[in-house]
């Protein structure tokens, strides 16, 4: 078995928007909606995905999957691929014009029936860590759920991790499905709902058509954004329903465009003399770094020279420094000889002056008087007396 992609846009229609194989989508509704007993969905119709203006000059709407049940209850079920800007906006635009559509002239408010969307997302959207959140309208204070007519299921593909063993319950097993089907060969062992069953039949591209096969593939190369989509869902729309109307839409369409081209440009033109003023900026700066890098070599000129001079200087200072060693070699040489000659003299003096008090000894024996030695010696009265 070869299986379809089933987030494609075609092959998920294909699948859940089968009006002769409405059980599909009728299985798949009662157990992301978890119903049971007699609350389970019965019968579903499949209604046109093309949501017409209810009031001229509104914005057309296409949807991948409207359907009703048997107990008149509306939904609208989506396949997002990508979180594309104001998605929210969008999904609760959807369920308004749902709901408002259903009130015709004359008719009472009590005659409204509940919307309930459901949005298959392949990407995260919510804080919730389950892949499945439903919202309503409460009671903040109390949780209270006065307003029922309205409710939102999001089913958020990459938070859904479970192997084919660990699906074990209907929901987790259509999930499975969904996100998936394309890179099985096989329907699991474990799919023991027949809808289910029958929905993998559905997407084996074995069984499907040239033409299918065709169109399925020119989805694959179509952009997925929501502009692209609705022009496409438009296309297919109009040439079964309303030929007259392309025209127009896609004049309207061709005069939007234009619009956001000629918007573009000038955008483009604005940019363009912003990036010109940042060029003539830049290149001021390069030339003021042309500048710098100049001096800098200038500078570096004058650091090389300098340090050149200072070199030389060095080497003068050195020379210097050697012959200063050799002098001060010199000093202490003679400053040697000079502590020699002043220890010779030294020895002299102290020859002499033994040899003087001597000589004033024998002087004194021989009876001289003092006044006769200090006349002979030179030496005073007292310095005689002392010896």
């Amino acid at each position: 078995m070869y299986f379809a992609d089933v987030k494609n846009d075609l092959a998920f229609h294909k699948i859940f928007g089968n009006e002769q194989k409405t059980g599909i989508l009728i299985a798949f509704l009662n157990a992301v909606l978890r119903l049971e007993n007699n609350s389970r969905i019965v019968e579903v119709k499949i209604l046109n995905p093309y949501q017409a203006p209810i009031v001229s000059g509104m914005k057309n709407s296409i949807i991948d999957i409207r359907a009703k049940d048997d107990k008149d209850n509306y939904y609208i079920i989506e396949m997002q691929l990508a979180n594309k800007k104001g998605f929210n906006k969008r999904i609760l635009y959807y369920a308004c014009k749902e709901y408002a559509s259903q009130l015709h002239e004359k008719q009472k408010y009590y005659g409204l029936h509940p919307i309930i969307v459901i949005s298959i997302l392949n990407f995260e959207y919510l804080l919730n860590s389950h892949y499945l959140s439903k919202h309503a309208i409460v009671d903040l204070a109390t949780q209270e759920r006065k307003i029922r007519d309205m409710e939102f299921n999001f089913i958020e593909l990459p938070k859904f991790n479970k192997t084919e063993a660990e699906a074990d319950n209907d929901l987790d097993k259509w999930i499975y499905f969904i996100k998936n089907a394309a890179s099985l060969q096989l329907i699991p062992t474990s799919v023991d709902n027949d809808a289910l069953r029958e929905a993998y039949y559905e997407a084996d591209k074995h069984l499907w058509t040239k033409i299918e096969l065709a169109d399925y593939e020119d989805y694959l190369i179509r952009d997925t954004d929501e502009e692209a989509r609705e022009l496409f869902m438009m296309e297919r729309i109009e040439e079964l329903n309303q030929k007259s109307e392309e025209l127009n839409q896609k004049s309207e369409e061709i005069e939007k465009k234009s619009e956001e081209i000629e918007k573009k440009s000038e955008e483009i033109e604005k940019k363009s003399e912003e990036i010109e003023k940042k060029s003539e900026e830049i290149e001021k700066k390069s030339e003021e770094i042309e500048k710098k890098s100049e001096e800098i070599e200038k500078k570096s000129e004058e650091i090389e020279k300098k340090s050149e001079e200072i070199e030389k200087k060095s080497e003068e200072i050195e020379k210097k420094s050697e012959e200063i060693e050799k002098k001060s070699e010199e000093i202490e040489k003679k400053s040697e000889e000079i502590e020699k000659k002043s220890e010779e003299i030294e020895k002299a003096l102290e020859k002499k002056q033994q040899q003087v008090i001597n000589m004033v000894k024998v002087l004194k024996n021989e009876g001289f008087s003092t006044e006769k030695i200090s006349s002979l010696t030179g030496l005073s009265a007292t310095d005689i007396e002392a010896i």
